[in-house]
C-alpha cells in the first residue's frame, strides 16, 4: 500500500509535504525541501490507523508492515534528509525512532529525558514498541534552542504536556515556515514562557507559512486554563483527605504545579508510578528544596532515587491521607 501525501504546496523553491497529522490526531510528519536541503519535522505514529488494524492480541509484525499500512511515515519522506527534528517525545510526534534511516541525524528535545523515559520504557517490551528508542546506528543529538542552526532551523521552547517541547521556524530563502508542534498557550508552571514571548526574542517579524497543531479546536467545551487547573487542584486539596491525581508521565509542568500547591497546603507529594521517577532529576535541577517533601511509594518495589524517602501507602498514607497527595500516571492508576 503506497503512502499518500495529505498536503503538498510550493512557495518559490521551498516545497512542503505533510504525510500525517492533517485532520487527525497522530502521525505528524512534515517534510521541507529547499533546493539541496531537506529536513523533517516529527516522525509520528498515526493512531487512527493503528487502532483500525490492531488491538488485543493482534500486533504489528514489524516496521515494514507498519509502513505498508501508512501507520508510520514512508522511507521516502525520510531518505535524503539531513536531519529529523522531534518536537516532543509523545509517540504521535516522536514515533518509532528505530525506523529512521541511519544517515539521517535525529535531533531530540533532550537526550537525558529520552534515555530516562522512552528509551528505558520501551527497550524490552517484547512488542512493536521496542522500535521506539533509536538503535545503535542512529546519530542522535540534542536540539539547541534559540539559534539559527546549520539547517536554518530555529527551535523555540514551548509549554506542553511533554517536557521539553519545541516549535520550529525554518528560515528558507523564499519562505519562512513556522511549525508549532503541540503546545499550551499558557504554561502550568514556571518552566517555560509563553510562545509569544519566545517568538519575540527570536526577532522574526514575518512568517509566510504557519502549520499549527490543535486538538481542541472542535470540542464543545473550552480547554481548561492554567489558572483554572490550579484552582481545581487547590479546591481538591482543601476539601478532601485522600487525593490521587493522574497526569501524563511526561508532563513535568503538571507535576511541578501540583508539587507547588502541595507545598502551600502543607502536604507531602508521593510518586506512585515508576514512569514518573524521571522527574526527580528534573526537580533536583529546577527546585531542589522541594525534594524534602517528596516520597516514593514502597508498593512500587522500585529502588528509590537517593534524594527521596520511601513511604508505605497502606501503612502510612492511607492512615493519615490529609497529609499527602499521590501523583500517578494513567497506566499505573489502572
Amino acid at each position: 500500500m503506497s503512502q499518500q501525501k495529505l498536503f503538498e504546496r510550493e512557495y518559490g523553491k521551498v516545497k512542503i509535504r505533510v504525510y500525517g497529522g492533517l485532520n487527525e490526531i497522530g502521525g505528524n510528519c512534515v517534510v521541507i525541501e529547499d533546493g539541496d536541503r531537506k529536513i523533517v519535522f516529527d516522525n509520528g505514529i498515526r493512531f487512527s490507523l493503528l487502532r483500525k488494524f490492531y488491538g488485543g492480541r493482534i500486533e504489528p509484525l514489524g516496521l515494514s508492515e507498519l509502513r505498508s499500512l501508512r501507520i508510520i511515515p514512508p522511507l521516502d519522506a525520510l531518505q535524503g534528509s539531513s536531519s529529523l527534528y522531534i518536537s516532543h517525545l509523545h509517540l504521535d510526534h516522536a514515533g518509532l525512532l528505530s525506523s529512521v534511516p541511519p544517515e539521517v541525524s535525529i535531533k531530540v528535545p533532550s537526550l537525558r529525558v529520552l534515555e530516562n523515559t522512552l528509551a528505558s520504557w520501551y527497550k524490552r517490551p517484547g512488542s512493536w514498541l521496542a522500535y521506539v528508542p533509536p538503535d545503535f546506528t542512529a546519530k542522535v543529538g540534542e536540539i539547541e534552542p534559540g539559534r539559527d542552526d546549520e539547517n536554518k532551523v530555529i527551535a523555540m521552547p514551548v509549554s506542553h504536556s511533554s517536557f521539553p517541547a519545541y516549535s520550529f521556524l525554518y528560515m528558507g530563502g523564499d519562505a519562512t515556515i513556522f511549525y508549532s508542534g503541540d503546545l499550551r498557550f499558557e504554561p502550568l508552571a514556571n518552566i517555560c514562557r509563553q510562545l509569544d514571548e519566545v517568538i519575540s526574542d527570536v526577532g522574526v517579524d514575518r512568517v509566510d507559512v504557519a502549520m499549527l497543531e490543535g486538538t481542541n479546536f472542535s470540542v464543545e467545551h473550552t480547554p481548561i486554563s492554567a489558572s483554572t487547573f490550579r484552582d481545581y487542584i487547590s479546591l481538591l486539596l482543601r476539601e478532601y483527605e485522600l487525593i490521587s491525581i493522574s497526569i501524563d508521565p511526561l508532563d513535568l509542568e503538571a507535576f511541578m504545579s501540583i508539587l507547588d500547591l502541595s507545598l502551600v497546603m502543607e502536604r507531602s507529594l508521593i510518586i506512585g508510578s515508576e514512569r514518573l521517577l524521571w522527574t526527580v532529576n528534573e526537580i533536583e535541577r529546577i527546585k531542589p528544596e522541594a525534594l524534602n517533601t517528596m516520597h516514593i511509594s514502597e508498593e512500587l518495589e522500585t529502588p528509590a532515587p537517593l534524594s527521596l524517602k520511601s513511604i508505605s501507602l497502606i501503612n502510612e498514607v492511607f492512615k493519615s491521607p490529609e497529609n499527602y497527595v499521590l501523583v500517578i500516571e494513567p497506566v499505573g492508576l489502572l
